[in-house]
């Protein structure tokens, strides 16, 4: 896929041509018509919101690849990048427990957080456009009905989200501190931030949205140089 922001940086070549796929679905036809009408006024306006990330503990100083540890310093690296980088309202929480409604009137743009498997939370009032994904296990297993994550997020108002079609591990799920990172340089359109973040392919997982969503490019949040460290190599920014 064409990039009109490759002077900055460049876009890898795959040793294999890759075939970026998403899904158009949701409870309703009409939903998700509503979806993709919403994200197209998001991307020409700037999406507006929060961003609420729930944690279950602060930041682990070690982890390994896939383990539980490293999705919680992903999760923690994520607020402490935007706080440090950007003027977005980030909120973090690191408690056991999920958002409480109560703490969630404001509008929420972006959101990443886990661990409630096949139970939605109504906890959010999401802005139109926004980008949101639960990390559990099997929220991708219907996208119209049930109480898996995915459908409900596109019920409440979420654009674009993604999860596993069934048990996929912890490791295949994009890193938040890297899929956010790159969604907020408002320089690729959502299913590039899902690829160039998936660990793999043909598994389990599945994007939801309108793939040609980029909802900062009127407002990029982040510049390349301050992306995390492995997608500056990836991108070839030396930092």
């Amino acid at each position: 896929m064409e990039n009109e922001f490759s002077g900055e940086f460049r876009i890898p070549e795959p040793r294999r041509r890759v075939l970026l796929v998403a899904r158009l679905e949701g409870p309703t036809p009409e939903m998700v018509i509503q979806r993709i009408d919403e994200g197209i006024v998001a991307e020409k306006e700037g999406l507006k919101g929060g961003v609420y990330l729930d944690a279950r503990t602060p930041r682990p100083m070690q982890a390994t690849p896939g383990s539980y540890e490293k999705m919680e310093q992903s999760i923690n690296d994520l607020a402490i990048r935007l706080q440090r980088s950007t003027d977005l309202d980030v909120r973090l929480d690191t408690e056991g427990t999920l958002f409480q409604k109560s703490d969630c009137a404001d509008p929420c743009a972006l959101y990443c957080g886990w661990y409630s498997v096949r139970n939605f939370q109504d906890i959010f009032t999401f802005s139109p456009g926004a980008v949101a994904y639960h990390v559990a296990s099997y929220e991708a297993e219907s996208l119209r009905t049930g109480p898996m994550w995915c459908p409900n997020l596109i019920a409440h108002g979420t654009a674009a989200t993604f999860g596993p079609t069934f048990e996929p591990y912890l490791s295949a799920f994009p890193e938040p501190d890297e899929f956010y990172s790159l969604v907020l340089t408002g320089k690729f359109t959502m299913i590039e931030c899902y690829y160039y973040t998936l660990p793999f392919n043909s598994w389990a997982m599945t994007y939801v949205g309108d793939p040609l969503y980029t909802p900062f490019r009127a407002t990029p949040k982040l510049k390349m140089e301050d992306m995390p460290k492995n997608l500056q190599r990836f991108f070839g920014i030396k930092p």
